[in-house]
Parts: structure tokens; sequence; C-alpha cells
């Protein structure tokens, strides 16, 4: 269903519900880190927080042989600062994870679509 119903603004519950994990699937330090286990893991592509989220997470495994408290908070702070700069500028709104098609419909609408 959210293969079929994904690019259209119909099926935006069937995006947000998806995940890359299997149905029961158990948290283990393989997939801790990985956004797709929570999210669906296409939101990276569409919006700002979410593409922070996933860089802070890719930090955080890339850099996991840290082991100085002082080091590991310099190792990912940009990336910490832009997920927390995304939160505060209002990235969490429906509208932004809507975006993609709030844009195709103004494009249609005024004749800027490709069909």
């Amino acid at each position: 269903m959210n293969e079929r119903l994904r690019n259209s603004p119909v099926g935006v519950p069937f995006y947000l519900q998806v995940t890359g994990g299997e149905p029961g699937e158990s948290t283990s330090a393989m997939n801790v880190m990985q956004m797709g286990h929570y999210v669906n893991p296409e939101l990276a592509l569409n919006t700002d927080y979410f593409r922070s989220l996933d860089r802070m997470m890719q930090c955080v495994e890339k850099n996991a042989h840290v082991s100085d408290p002082a080091q590991q908070e310099r190792v990912c702070a940009s990336e910490f600062r832009n997920l927390r700069l995304a939160a505060f500028n209002n990235k969490l709104l429906y509208s932004e994870v809507n975006k993609r098609f709030f844009i195709r419909e103004l494009q249609f609408k005024n004749n800027y679509g490709a069909w």
C-alpha cells in the first residue's frame, strides 16, 4: 500500500507509518543507531529535521569508538546543533513533512507540472 500511495497526499499516513525494520524486531547493537528502525528512512530525503537526525545518528555510529567524555561531546557537536535548530525552526510541523505534496499540487495548479 505504501508503494502505491506514497506519492500522493492521501498516502501520508502510510508513508509516516512505515519503518525499515521488521514488525516485532527487537532493538540490538546492529540496528540501534539506524533511523529506519524507528521511522520511515525516506523521511531523511524530504524533511530537514529527519535529515539532521539521520546525520546525527550516522555520526554517533561512526564515532562509537571514542571513549573520552569531553571528546564525545565535540565529535558530533555540529550535527547535534543542526538537529536542535531544525526542531526549534518548526521543521517538525505537518506542513514540513508534506512539503513535497504541497509543492507538487501548487505546480500542477499553476500549470508548471510535468503532466
